[in-house]
């Protein structure tokens, strides 16, 4: 139905006159935020945002449109951006269209599955086309600080990020756990030619593999049985299943919709909730720790982020 199209080229660079302060001393007092207890009542934090009404309100799961794409992560979130700014009936199809058409997305006619992709700009340029302004920041000029500003203040916000590197983990530990050969194929490097090789074993026999060329060089061992094996997973290896460039450093491969902040009663940043259709997770959690990898490090990680307020407490301004 569709031709393929290719990435936009030559995408004109903006000038971000905005100058940020992050020095910036946050009234946590006023109605963009409210207090939330924890298992510890004496450290309770306080909620930037209403990331529990976004949760109800947007699209939480990724793929659910006519063509078939499930690599449109960049679409739904864009379409999650403008349901905030008041376009309630809007979909996933309704999006993943446009930017059919208009050439905002990456599309193969021989692999419709996995089409979808959407870059920054392509995410911006259809939030434009909604009259919704938006402008491209890259990681170097828009920190975690600075995007959790813009969503207290009632901007809408999609984070460009590496997902996979988005969960707590601890790279001195390794743990024993069983995986199904399934999961091996899908999540682990080089899982396919793992699962290959584990499945000429004998139950009980053991395996060793020395994988260098994943990008973090890593080695596997376990137990084989019928289903999968029972492995010494170190998790910096387990998160490693992100692309990575020659030295390690992840690629930004997933897009979601900012819908909150969570802080300390102090004012000081603790993390950010999004709704990550990847995950079909319509409020997860993400602390500034993992953020630092995930988004601050990760290769072309960045934000899109609409020039002015578009929600103030989920009431849209220009509905």
């Amino acid at each position: 139905m569709f031709e393929e199209f290719e990435m936009l080229e030559n995408v004109e660079e903006v000038e971000h006159p905005r100058e940020f302060d992050t020095e910036k001393d946050l009234d946590l007092s006023g109605d963009r935020f409210h207090v939330v207890e924890t298992d510890d009542p004496e450290n309770p934090v306080v909620v930037g945002g209403v990331p529990e009404l976004w949760a109800e309100r947007l699209d939480t799961l990724t793929g659910d449109n006519q063509y078939g794409m499930i690599g449109c992560n960049g679409l739904l979130s864009v379409c999650n951006i403008e349901r905030m700014a008041g376009m309630t009936d809007v979909t996933e199809t309704d999006v993943c269209t446009e930017a059919l058409l208009t050439g905002n997305c990456l599309f193969d006619i021989n692999d419709i599955e996995n089409s979808g992709k959407a870059y920054m700009e392509m995410q911006e340029d259809l939030l434009d086309r909604q009259g919704i302004e938006s402008t491209t920041y890259y990681s170097p000029d828009a920190d975690v600080e600075q995007i959790a500003e813009w969503v207290e203040d009632g901007h809408g916000v999609i984070m460009n990020y590496c997902d996979h590197l988005a969960d707590d983990f601890n790279p001195d530990v390794s743990v024993a756990m069983f995986l199904d050969w399934e999961t091996v194929s899908a999540t682990m490097p080089r899982g396919d030619e793992i699962a290959e090789y584990a499945s000429t074993l004998q139950d009980g026999e053991s395996i060793e593999m020395t994988l260098p060329d994943t990008g973090v060089g890593m080695e596997l061992s376990g137990i084989v049985t019928n289903e999968g094996f029972i492995a010494n997973v170190d998790f910096d290896i387990w998160q490693s299943s992100a692309t990575v460039d020659e030295y390690g450093t992840p690629y930004m491969d997933n897009a979601v919709a900012v819908t909150g902040t969570v802080r300390d009663v102090d004012g000081n940043l603790l993390g950010l909730r999004v709704c990550n259709g990847s995950r079909g997770d319509g409020d997860r959690f993400i602390s500034v720790e993992n953020l630092e990898n995930c988004y601050t490090n990760a290769i072309d990680s960045g934000v899109v982020v609409t020039d002015n307020p578009i929600h103030v407490n989920g009431n849209p301004i220009n509905a």
